[in-house]
């Protein structure tokens, strides 16, 4: 699938880099009957603005919550490069569990920060009952934490 970011800066005698292409798998079979719609190939969302960025290559949350649906509602989303925490918040919104992994620990403690927001908010107004996890590896010592 590839997003495309509507709003790409322009360098003069180049492309745009206007798209980025989304990378995903899945553990095992992924048959037709699971509850899945058929999925957009292309996502048209704009760019997060820099001055409301966590992070420098941070995903729209609405972006995420379409290439979640991918996983039925309840199924768990893993995120290798979490950064900012864009995947996990759309999987809080969207009923999926969400593990996440990221080496940075400031990108780390921005990506907990904000889920476990999000979560407090879905708890409030919703009832919750999502279950977080969220990994960080790194040199210093493994954090984990289950919300």
């Amino acid at each position: 699938a590839v997003w495309d970011k509507l709003n790409s800066r322009p360098q003069k005698g180049r492309f745009k880099n206007q798209c980025e292409y989304i990378v995903w798998g899945s553990n095992g079979a992924m048959p037709p009957d699971r509850g899945v719609p058929v999925l957009d190939g292309v996502f048209r969302f704009q760019n997060v603005p820099t001055a409301r960025a966590h992070h420098q290559t941070e995903k729209p949350i609405g972006l995420m919550e379409k290439v979640v649906e991918i996983v039925p509602p309840g199924g768990t989303v893993l995120d290798c490069f979490m950064g900012s925490g864009s995947t996990g918040v759309a999987c809080v919104r969207t009923g999926r569990r969400f593990i996440g992994i990221e080496l940075n620990e400031f990108y780390f403690e921005t990506a907990a920060r904000r889920i476990e927001e999000e979560t407090s908010q879905e708890t409030l107004f919703c009832g919750g009952g999502t279950l977080i996890t969220i990994l960080i590896f790194s040199a210093a010592t493994p954090k984990r934490r289950v919300k």
